[in-house]
């Protein structure tokens, strides 16, 4: 496919739609509809997983399985990318990767978005589900600096097929 698609994460986040990529799409129907991966990998066992910047999709023999993101800095202030054949409209993700929890829970309240939060204490993690989309969003404590409260900051996002 020769012309650009664009990835708005506010409509993945909010919706489950990756630029109409979501689990249950074909690789026939990817190739027809979506520009070239950045990475194609044969995994093995039925298993592949193609690469758009940050973002990955794997694959079950040919059908989608997951859309998943775990190129988040903790840390840093990078930026994520969906590589060099599709556009993009970060949304909140604009000034960097390096969100909070709470921080999310503003954004999601602010679009009225329905969501759910599961702690796991033993793990150290939380996981944000946006009801409407399916969509998952990871979080992992990240221990406290200068006399500040630890904070679950976001590491992981994706879409994973119900079946």
């Amino acid at each position: 496919m020769g012309e650009m698609v664009e990835v708005d994460l506010r409509r993945f986040i909010l919706d489950g739609d990756f630029a109409g990529v979501r689990p249950g799409r074909t690789k026939k129907w990817l190739r027809e509809n979506f520009p070239t991966a950045d990475e194609d990998y044969d995994t093995g066992h039925g298993m592949s997983i193609e690469t758009y910047g940050d973002f990955e999709f794997l694959f079950e023999r040919d059908l989608n399985i997951s859309i998943f993101c775990d190129s988040f800095s903790a840390y840093g202030a990078g930026k994520l990318s969906v590589g060099r054949n599709l556009l993009f409209k970060p949304w909140f993700f604009e000034s960097g990767n390096r969100h909070s929890l709470s921080e999310i829970e503003t954004i999601l309240n602010q679009n009225t978005a329905s969501f759910s939060v599961k702690f796991d204490k033993r793990l150290e993690c939380a996981n944000l589900r946006v009801l409407k989309s399916g969509v998952n969003l990871h979080f992992d404590i990240i221990d406290a600096e200068n006399g500040e409260d630890a904070l679950f900051i976001l590491t992981a996002m994706g879409l994973v097929s119900e079946e």
